[in-house]
């Protein structure tokens, strides 16, 4: 999930609409997974951003917001256009990156059915690789692998795409289609 921004949401965090003098940046927000931040930058360097994304058609690479003197530690990303102020820059980054390195570790953990219950639904859970509980979820028949690889990522603040999952025989998750109900695979042990 990404954080939508408007214009009164930018007014309330602390910049203002219209071109600053200089590079400003906002104070990092965080919710659910990510770190946020807003950079508004002068009209001269949103002029040479226009030119380097071809008119707003494209985000920016590192290497690029960097050479117009964007500054920031490792592991952010631009993931969005503000198209009524695209000289406002929104980067995200994984709560849980490295600001040295930029790097986002993967986590790993183990999942098994804790309860059956009567109506085929189960209680679900997740251990670190050290044993220790994560999470617990009480799981529909319907629910899907990458529902459920959802449902994990908040609680442990990981991008869905760092969260690894094992099966009790050692097999990952991942290794099955995404639409494959969760149960079917746990009770096929």
């Amino acid at each position: 999930q990404t954080l939508k921004f408007q214009r009164s949401t930018l007014a309330v965090i602390g910049i203002m609409p219209g071109y600053p003098d200089d590079i400003e940046y906002s104070e990092k927000m965080e919710y659910d997974v990510y770190s946020y931040r807003l950079i508004s930058l002068p009209r001269h360097l949103a002029r040479q951003m226009w030119q380097l994304n071809g008119g707003m058609k494209r985000l920016l690479k590192e290497e690029e917001w960097r050479k117009l003197g964007v500054q920031g530690t490792r592991g952010w990303e631009h993931y969005e256009i503000h198209r009524p102020e695209p000289h406002i820059l929104l980067f995200r980054r994984p709560l849980c990156t490295d600001p040295v390195t930029g790097v986002t570790p993967d986590i790993v953990v183990a999942i098994e059915i804790e309860a059956l219950h009567v109506d085929s639904s189960a209680r679900i859970t997740c251990r670190s690789l050290a044993g220790n509980l994560i999470h617990e979820l009480e799981a529909r028949t319907d629910l899907l692998a990458e529902d459920y690889v959802k449902a994990l990522s908040r609680p442990l603040k990981m991008p869905e795409d760092h969260v690894k999952v094992m099966l009790p025989w050692g097999q990952m998750l991942s290794d099955f289609p995404s639409a494959t109900p969760i149960l079917e695979l746990l009770r096929s042990v």
